[in-house]
């Protein structure tokens, strides 16, 4: 490999990024050739992509489309394989993703549902924060049981942030 890789991969990457929202939108298809397709492509391209084009595609792939479920679905796999390949390029998206995971958790098909809430898992994961690591499951099931809100906010209320010492 030469130095140069990561800026030939991110290259390649930037090629393909243009097609994200029509490989999202193709995943919808009526035709299940097409849907099938997609799905092979959405497979291929986390298999290659690079972290540095993580930035290019997340855009395209946090974006609403039409509301169906199999878009929601890749939407929420795609997120989630972000997450476990590339967690130093997820944790610095928390903001962009953590929203569009929560809505996908209450969608009405148990498939994207299923696929958002272990997304969510995976990306939570990245999270380095040791203040708040342990208090991040009470974090999620409030998501998805809101009536635990209170108790999980009662309990963070007592979190110690501990605050870096300067040395003398």
């Amino acid at each position: 490999r030469s130095t140069l890789f990561p800026y030939t991969t991110l290259f390649r990457s930037s090629f393909i990024t243009p097609f994200i929202g029509t490989m999202i939108e193709s995943l919808a298809d009526k035709t299940k050739p097409v849907s099938i397709e997609a799905e092979k492509l959405q497979a291929a391209l986390f298999a290659s992509l690079s972290p540095h084009a993580v930035m290019l595609v997340l855009p395209d792939i946090i974006r609403e489309y039409d509301g169906k479920w199999q878009c929601n679905l890749g939407r929420a796999k795609a997120l989630g394989k972000i997450a476990e390949k590339f967690p130093k390029q997820a944790t610095r998206q928390l903001t962009e993703m953590v929203p569009v995971l929560s809505t996908l958790m209450w969608d009405t098909k148990p498939a994207v549902k299923e696929a958002a809430t272990t997304a969510m898992d995976a990306v939570c994961a990245t999270c380095s924060n040791k203040d708040i690591k342990e208090s991040i499951p009470a974090m999620l099931k409030c998501i998805l049981q809101p009536e635990l809100v209170p108790e999980t906010v009662h309990t963070l209320a007592g979190v110690v942030f501990e605050i870096g010492r300067a040395h003398v």
